[in-house]
């Protein structure tokens, strides 16, 4: 019996010849270099082959690649490195494994699973929902897109104030007040910065839509979050220093996107690793542009949501994303 999960390391050139050599032909959605001829000596070489044929297993692995039904497209950074790192997750219904690709430098890492929990724990390697604690959900909110980047600048206002205390010496301080200036000023600082342990710079990185919005939106921003009761005139409130101060202790960021066969747009969610909290946006459409629903998820609702996104149900053209959107889910039963 094949022990789940198994993993594969080739050339580009290596991995093509090995998908033409289990006779799989790419298909428009593939995760796979372009093909190139068979090679069985190239294959032995690279410890790909499995008496005369390809493994087995990578085998099943590299036809549900290259034509997903599904795929989840993960890219995840830790706060403050410059690097971003991306896994692509392939499901097809009726297949019997799943497929993880990631590539480095002309190098591909192929991880074949025989369930949707295996890749969940592959995933959760990268994003990091595990690794530190995570309260029990308490919040959800319904935004726009000035609220949600009014949210993020309100962070790193509070970091920058927080920064400067430490700096001086002083003792703690009452969160400052907030101007659309104000904010303004650190969307802009954040949006030219690199460093991700900023709520603007990580949120710019893994968010489907450009974040660079001027005062009068920002302005409008402060109205959303005094309606959803994070700010009161020109302060935050206890629950609104809640959230903006665990969006200012970024242990790491990530996008996870779900791109469905048939469906006309990818599914995003931006998930932010705080360092005693998870919060999770998940994007969409509302009657005035852009919405961004904020939710506050514990280790279980977080996993299930990646699982969501990898379920029979997201296999659905028109169905919601599972997870995506609602009160925190209930993962599916382990397969």
């Amino acid at each position: 019996m094949t022990t789940m999960p198994r993993r594969f390391r080739a050339d580009t050139r290596t991995l093509a010849a090995a998908a033409a050599a289990a006779g799989v032909a790419p298909g428009p959605g593939s995760l796979l270099p372009p093909p190139a001829p068979a090679d069985a000596s190239l294959l032995r070489a690279a410890g790909l082959m499995d008496g005369g044929a390809v493994d087995a297993t990578l085998a099943a692995g590299l036809a549900v690649a290259a034509d997903p039904g599904i795929e989840v497209r993960v890219t995840a950074n830790g706060a403050g490195r410059p690097v971003w790192v991306e896994t692509r997750v392939a499901a097809r219904p009726g297949a019997p494994v799943l497929a993880a690709v990631a590539e480095d430098d002309g190098m591909f890492d192929i991880a074949v699973m025989g369930s949707r929990r295996q890749a969940v724990l592959l995933l959760d390697e990268l994003i990091g929902i595990t690794d530190l604690v995570a309260g029990a959900p308490e919040a959800r909110y319904d935004l726009d897109l000035p609220g949600f980047v009014a949210l993020l600048a309100a962070a790193d206002v509070l970091q920058f104030a927080a920064l400067m205390a430490r700096i001086e010496r002083a003792p703690r301080r009452p969160p400052p007040p907030l101007g659309a200036e104000q904010l303004h000023g650190m969307v802009e600082r954040g949006l030219q910065a690199p460093d991700t342990r900023w709520a603007v710079t990580a949120g710019a990185a893994a968010a489907p839509v450009g974040l660079g919005l001027g005062p009068g939106d920002l302005a409008a921003g402060l109205r959303t979050l005094a309606a959803s009761g994070l700010v009161e005139g020109r302060t935050l409130t206890g629950e609104g220093y809640r959230v903006a101060s665990a969006l200012n202790q970024l242990v790491g960021t990530a996008s996870l996107v779900v791109v469905r066969e048939g469906s006309p747009a990818p599914g995003w969610i931006t998930l932010f690793r705080c360092a005693t909290a998870i919060w999770a946006a998940s994007w969409g459409k509302g009657p005035g542009g852009t919405s961004v629903t904020l939710l506050e998820l514990d280790h279980t609702a977080a996993l299930g949501v990646v699982e969501g996104m990898l379920s029979e149900e997201a296999f659905a053209p028109e169905g919601e994303i599972p997870g995506a959107a609602g009160a925190p889910p209930t993962p599916p039963p382990d397969e």
